[in-house]
C-alpha cells in the first residue's frame, strides 16, 4: 500500500519521469502540480527531488532539462519558491545551466524565471 502511495504521489511522477525515461509534457508538469498543491511535505519532496537531480554532476541534460521544467511551473506555488530558495547552492547551479551553450532558449528561460522567483522568494520571505 506504501508503495502505491508513493507512486501516486506528485514525487513518485517526478522521479518516474526522471528515473524511467518518461517524457515530461504539459499534461504531466499540471499533474505534479495538482498533487502537490496544498502539502507543503509533499511540495518539499518534489523540490527536494528536483534540486538534487539539477545539482548532480551525473545526471544527463535530459533529465536536468526535465527537472528545470518542472521547477519552472513550481514557481507558483509559494511553498515551492521557498523551498526552492532554501536550497543551497541551486541558484548557482540554475545559472550555469542556464548560461551552457547546448541548452535551448527555453530552458533557459526556465532556469532564469525559476532562479528569480528562488530570489524572489528568499528577499520576502527575509523581509
Amino acid at each position: 500500500a506504501m508503495a502505491a502511495a508513493e507512486a501516486a504521489s506528485a514525487r513518485g511522477l517526478v522521479s518516474k519521469v526522471l528515473f524511467q525515461r518518461q517524457n515530461v509534457d504539459f499534461p504531466l508538469v499540471t499533474e505534479i502540480c495538482a498533487r502537490s498543491a496544498g502539502d507543503v511535505q509533499e511540495t518539499a519532496a518534489v523540490v527536494k527531488l528536483l534540486s538534487s537531480t539539477l545539482q548532480d554532476p551525473k545526471a544527463d541534460l535530459s533529465r536536468k532539462l526535465k527537472a528545470v521544467t518542472i521547477a519552472h511551473e513550481l514557481i507558483y506555488s509559494e511553498v515551492a519558491c521557498q523551498a526552492f530558495a532554501s536550497t543551497p547552492g541551486l541558484r548557482a547551479t540554475l545559472e550555469t545551466l542556464r548560461t551552457q551553450p547546448f541548452v535551448a532558449v527555453a530552458a533557459s528561460a526556465a532556469a532564469t524565471n525559476t532562479a528569480k522567483a528562488a530570489t524572489t522568494a528568499t528577499t520576502t520571505t527575509t523581509a
